[in-house]
């Protein structure tokens, strides 16, 4: 053994563990195997831990430039913010932001949230409704065929939601397009109802009933959360709580077994580190899987992981004057269809969510641009991409000011999408 290697264990004593990555879910996997006695080493290439749970901290401003706010679907996720210290930190957002916009023939329209609403409004037409009352009595897809979330949606529920409701909710959600994800990969659940029950209606009527049955919680009506001071809050905690355990500036170059230890060559700040451990974790970003080469695992299987499409997103965070938009903001954000033929992919009302995230006197957006859709768009300088940006925005909402702050974020590859094929890389 090199005198560069640090052993992870010695002789006789507790297993030992090396985490790839201080994502979320490497800080987790590494808090846990701690707790249960194991020697954990988390190692992350970048200078901080949390990926993309970046929060940037500016006087009165609080801008989120990865993820706005997470989902409490799971008791764990509620211990886990107990166990770290946080659940006085934690921030539901306010009632408000339940109602969701659409564009709509350039207009912001609420999108029905309950069968009350979606018979009352005007949002669907009643061409949409009476198709609605028809999904029950659908067939189902063919077995072996692997359908898209497009081909799915058109064949349950039509042209028109496709357009107005799963295109504008899928760019928020995976920056993505709805013809290239699979359905069963990217929502499974959907998938499922029809599979299990043979009709979405009658699986969330039936699906609803077990689950109260079980006491349990669906996902879409769990509970968002953030924290006084954002979500990088999270990552920032577990950093003070897992000490040198957590590894930064070191990116891990080659695995490989010996002697049943995982040998681990590293390179931690442009020079050579080795480490050894009895299992390996990698909780990496799929794209960056391929840089390491492991031992029995050829590079074309590792090269097929390299391979998920993640398309480039830029945010850019917009102040205004309170005085100076006339929408009432009274609501999460705004979503635009592809189909309204726009640049933008939408936009949060942050100081809606969580008013304490600007002055008062203020509104602070949060505006994406790129995605599947128009990824070239995401490239753009900050100087390029706000003269387009408010040019949208502006007439959308009713804003007569320039913004007093802006804060740009470009990510070249942003989220992973589920595409058709995908299940084959799994």
């Amino acid at each position: 053994m090199s005198p560069d290697t640090e052993k992870q264990i010695e002789p006789h004593t507790s297993p030992s563990a090396l985490v790839i990555g201080a994502g979320i879910a490497g800080l987790t996997a590494g808090w846990r195997l701690k707790q249960s006695g194991w020697h954990v080493r988390i190692l992350e290439s970048g200078i901080r831990p949390g990926g993309a749970m970046v929060t940037e901290r500016e006087g009165e401003y609080l801008i989120e430039h990865g993820p706005n706010t997470a989902l409490e679907s799971d008791p764990r996720i509620g211990e886990l913010i107990h166990e770290l210290g946080l659940a006085d930190e934690k921030r539901i957002p306010e009632l408000a932001s339940k109602k969701r916009f659409i564009l709509k023939q350039g207009r912001p329209q609420p999108l029905p949230m309950s069968p009350q609403a979606f018979f009352g409004s005007g949002f669907f037409s009643w061409k949409a409704k009476l198709s609605l009352l028809g999904e029950p009595f659908r067939k189902p897809g063919i077995e072996d065929h692997e359908e898209s979330l497009s081909e799915f949606v058109l064949r349950r529920l039509g042209r028109e939601f496709l357009d107005y409701a799963i295109n504008p909710f899928v760019a928020g959600v995976y920056a993505g397009a709805p013809d290239r994800l699979g359905v069963e990969q990217a929502f499974p659940k959907l998938h499922a109802l029809e599979k299990n029950y043979g009709s979405l209606i009658r699986g969330q009527v039936l699906g609803a009933r077990q689950r109260k049955r079980e006491g349990r919680v669906s996902k879409q009506r769990a509970p968002m959360f953030s924290f006084r001071q954002g979500l990088g809050s999270l990552p920032e905690r577990f950093q003070e709580l897992l000490g040198d355990s957590l590894v930064l500036q070191t990116r891990a170059k080659k695995l490989s077994l010996e002697e049943g230890l995982w040998a681990i060559e590293t390179e931690c700040q442009g020079q050579p580190k080795n480490f050894e451990a009895d299992r390996v974790i990698y909780a990496g970003t799929a794209h960056q899987l391929p840089e390491i080469s492991i031992e029995g695992v050829s590079s074309s299987e590792l090269q097929s992981f390299g391979n998920i499409y993640h398309p480039p997103v830029s945010s850019l965070s917009l102040a205004f004057p309170r005085n100076r938009v006339e929408h009432p903001l009274d609501g999460f954000g705004l979503l635009v269809p592809e189909v309204e033929k726009r640049k933008i992919l939408g936009a949060l009302f942050m100081s809606t969510l969580f008013p304490e995230r600007c002055p008062k006197d203020q509104v602070l957006f949060t505006v994406f641009i790129g995605g599947t859709r128009q990824p070239h768009y995401a490239s753009l300088s900050r100087e390029e991409l706000l003269p387009m940006v408010l040019e949208e925005l502006k007439p959308m909402l009713g804003i007569s000011s320039e913004p007093t702050h802006v804060f740009h974020r470009f990510w070249e590859k942003a989220i992973p999408q589920y595409e058709v094929g995908y299940g084959s890389v799994r």
